[in-house]
């Protein structure tokens, strides 16, 4: 049963991101996306509690490289496999500033009505 109150997706095309945190900056991959928050598969994860600031870095309709940035709170770390931290946003995303995750996040919502 999933507990959730706002679905998450999991990147078939996953989201490259840079991850900064005060004395941290670490890369990663987003591999599950929601306009709440997101899991970052990262070789660093910052600490639980931490303040942190997310570049996403993807392609546009257009095929031109886009960031997008959100500020979040680090709610859990794990590993599974690799490192995970789950970050969960203190800023609304919004069509104006976070028009590409929106869509990466509807096109996921497409993809896994159709499976």
């Amino acid at each position: 049963m999933n507990n959730r109150k706002t679905k998450r997706y999991l990147k078939d095309n996953s989201i490259e991101v840079i991850l900064r945190s005060t004395g941290n900056e670490t890369t990663g991959v987003a591999v599950n996306l929601s306009r709440k928050g997101v899991d970052i598969c990262c070789q660093k994860p910052p600490e639980i509690g931490s303040e942190v600031f997310i570049t996403f870095q993807f392609e546009n309709e257009k095929k031109r490289t886009v960031f997008e940035s959100v500020r979040g709170k680090v709610k859990w770390t794990k590993k599974l496999g690799l490192n995970h931290a789950g970050v969960e946003f203190l800023s609304e995303i919004n069509e104006k500033n976070h028009s590409g995750i929106l869509s990466r996040i509807e096109e996921e919502r497409a993809i896994e009505g159709e499976r």
